[in-house]
Formats: structure tokens, C-alpha cells, sequence
């Protein structure tokens, strides 16, 4: 599993490369470095412009493509992006996405300004929880994970805050993004 996450922008991963059978998946493309593969499925966490940018998905993908958002970021990108909600599920090729909250619990002044989730993907036997655009919250304590993927931004995450949410997490890996 671990070797097929690439960190291909600030806070955006791709999972699989391209060369075997499972999907092609993207998490919040933006500001993309290179031409990867064309999406099987996109997953935006937030319609802030570090996480949601309707040019880059539009690069990376066609007819095929399923792209899941909060309500706010599927408003930005248009059809045919769906809207997915705090604890739904899709399956989707072999591997299952559930939504779970994120947000900035001690952030009041910017807590309602954007729409945000948080992502737990199952493929391969193994769980990667995406935290996206998100503080330290109480409900990391109920996620199970193989892989955290937490953002390290002070004005999201401390330092201090991602290591306490790993002790929560307790995951066998975790990938920082956003520094």
C-alpha cells in the first residue's frame, strides 16, 4: 500500500500510479507538479483554494472520472461532481471512501468560512485517513488507520497538535502535508 501514495502538490496525494488495475485516485488537486494519470476518482476535502481547484481537476479528468465533494467545493467544480456528506460512503472500485468531520474547533473566526471533510479510504486491506483542512478534534480518537495524512500548518495543525492527534491515530505511518 504504502508505495502507492505519491505526494503530488502541497496538500494533494495520488494514490496508484497508473500502471496496475486499481484506480487512480486523487485527494484535493491543486497546483499539480507533472502530467500523472487520468483520475478513476477525485476526492476534494474543502472548497478553500489550497484544497479545491476546478483547472486541475478538469486536467485529470474525463467522461469516466467520479469526483466527490463537500457541498461548497461541488458547487465550484460543477457536474458531474457529487456531493458527499460527514459519515457517507461510496465503494468504488475495489476500495470504499467514508467521509468523516473536519474542521477548526479552536479557530472561531475561520471555523464557518469553508466546507470541509476528512477521508478514510480502504484498499489493499488497509485504511488511509486524509484529514484534510482540519485542527486537533475529538473524533480522530474513533478513526482507525494504517496511514494519517495530517496537515502540518499552524494555522490548521501545530506541531504540537499533530503529534497528539498520531497518539490518537496510532496509524504505522504518517505522511505531513501542507508545510
Amino acid at each position: 500500500m504504502y508505495e502507492n501514495i505519491y505526494r503530488v502538490g502541497d496538500s494533494s496525494l495520488r494514490l496508484n500510479d497508473g500502471r496496475s488495475e486499481a484506480p487512480v485516485v486523487y485527494i484535493d488537486p491543486v497546483r499539480l507538479s507533472g502530467n500523472g494519470p487520468t483520475a478513476d476518482l477525485i476526492l476534494v476535502s474543502s472548497d478553500h483554494p489550497a484544497y479545491c481547484s476546478p483547472i486541475d481537476i478538469q486536467r485529470i479528468s474525463d467522461a469516466g472520472t467520479m469526483i466527490l465533494a463537500p457541498g461548497h467545493a461541488a458547487a465550484l467544480i460543477g457536474p458531474p461532481c457529487q456531493i458527499i456528506r460527514e459519515y457517507q460512503g461510496e465503494v468504488f472500485g475495489g476500495m470504499s471512501v467514508r467521509a468523516v468531520p473536519a474542521y477548526l474547533p479552536h479557530r472561531s473566526a475561520q471555523a464557518g468560512i469553508y466546507q470541509s471533510l476528512g477521508f478514510v479510504i480502504s484498499f489493499n486491506k488497509h485504511d488511509l485517513y486524509y484529514a484534510g483542512r482540519t485542527g486537533l478534534i475529538p473524533e480522530m480518537e474513533r478513526i482507525y488507520c494504517d496511514v494519517a495524512v495530517l496537515p502540518l500548518d499552524p494555522d490548521l495543525m501545530t506541531l504540537e497538535e499533530a503529534r497528539e492527534a498520531v497518539r490518537r491515530l496510532k496509524p504505522r505511518m504518517t505522511i505531513p502535508i501542507g508545510y
